[in-house]
């Protein structure tokens, strides 16, 4: 695939081979028999790509608002698996419409909506489905636009085909009620991932103490049933 080697993303999977490993794996866990992801902030589509790669059944919406990461997903994705893979140049939000996004330097991951910045696209989540198969799973990676971005897909949330929802969320203390509602409405319940050197686990995210061992993230994982091959979960 090809990388941005200056960039955050490009640095880790340049050197590394691989990026937010755990994200992934608890993706690809959750991911069921006919996988579909939704990533939505694919960035260059690191995670798509190991999706698609490694499920050979799996079908990818990745979604990207900033013109020049989207060129190099698309044709990132194009490489893998065109017939497969589906992207779009946009932003996933409550509303169909325009908003601003801010870049960070050396970051185009870290990129935010503001009222500074590049002019986007945005569309309602919910009307994607007209365009793209339900998901089984979906990625969440906004910089602190995620309220906007669930409350957005509430008819994709309330779909029981829909089994994960895998979402970074920068948080030290309780979970935004505006992120946490619309999935606890939905069926959903939320874990944090906690991970160390080795390993990674599910932890209770109305726990402020995971186990001796393992130290939180900023990744979320919400998901109907947490009972899954794979997947530990700290008690």
């Amino acid at each position: 695939m090809e990388v941005l080697p200056n960039d955050h993303v490009g640095r880790h999977v340049f050197f590394l081979g691989t990026f937010d490993r755990p994200v992934f794996e608890c993706l690809r866990l959750f991911a069921g028999n006919s996988p579909v992801l939704w990533d939505i902030g694919a960035n260059i589509g690191y995670m798509s790509i190991e999706f698609l790669n490694l499920l050979p059944n799996a079908h990818v919406l990745a979604i990207e608002p900033l013109p020049d990461i989207f060129a190099i997903l698309e044709q990132n994705l194009r490489k893998i698996s065109a017939n497969r893979a589906l992207c779009l140049n946009c932003a996933v939000s409550d509303r169909s419409g325009t908003a601003r996004m801010q870049r960070v330097s050396n970051n185009s991951g870290g990129s935010f909506i503001s009222i500074d910045g590049d002019e986007i696209t945005t569309v309602s989540g919910d009307t994607l489905l007209d365009i793209a198969p339900t998901p089984t799973v979906i990625k969440i990676d906004v910089e602190g636009h995620e309220a906007q971005v669930l409350q957005g897909l509430q008819s994709v949330l309330s779909n029981p085909a829909l089994r994960a929802v895998v979402f970074e969320h920068h948080t030290q203390t309780t979970m935004a009620e505006d992120v946490r509602k619309p999935l606890h409405d939905a069926g959903f319940k939320i874990f944090r991932i906690w991970k160390n050197a080795f390993t990674w686990a599910l932890c209770d995210a109305e726990r402020q103490n995971g186990r001796a061992g393992y130290y939180p993230t900023a990744d979320f994982a919400a998901v109907r049933n947490p009972a899954v091959p794979g997947i530990k979960v700290l008690r």
